[in-house]
């Protein structure tokens, strides 16, 4: 599968959420799973900077936020595992890099669990640096925010 990148639309929302739902389900246990609904909802209500994704039904998406003082946040990056492994991750994040360049963002933020070492990977070698101590989310495992100079 190659990585045609596009633009997400409205009916784009409601796949994408019940992916990102079902990703993390499957990370975290079911119980989760109403509470994951509704975060990534409620991210998709935020200022949106860029929200692209691979497919139709999108089998990977990520949703950039547009943030104050110049700072963009890559708030979710997801990609089914039915299909990971291909560069999809990759493709998004610099697109999503590319984006908030081209609208003269100067920072881009993100938050990622210490144990996503395939994520982590993927963001260091986009030249992404640690800048906080790790921090608890949710009582699962913590995060650090990530930072790029754009």
């Amino acid at each position: 599968m190659t990585a045609s990148i596009r633009t997400g639309t409205a009916e784009d929302v409601e796949p994408c959420v019940e992916l990102w739902s079902r990703v993390i389900a499957a990370r975290d246990g079911a119980d989760v799973l109403g509470e994951v609904t509704q975060h990534v909802r409620a991210a998709f209500a935020q200022p949106i900077l860029r929200f692209a994704a691979v497919g139709s039904p999108p089998q990977a998406f990520a949703l950039t936020l547009a943030k104050e003082h110049g700072v963009a946040h890559l708030s979710r990056i997801c990609v089914d595992p039915a299909v990971t492994s291909r560069g999809l991750g990759t493709a998004l994040l610099a697109d999503a890099i590319r984006s908030a360049r081209i609208e003269r963002f100067t920072r881009m933020t993100l938050d990622v669990r210490e144990t996503n070492t395939r994520a982590i990977g993927v963001y260091s070698r986009a030249g992404f640096a640690a800048v906080s101590e790790p921090w608890d989310y949710d009582g699962r495992d913590p995060m650090t925010t990530w930072s790029l100079a754009l």
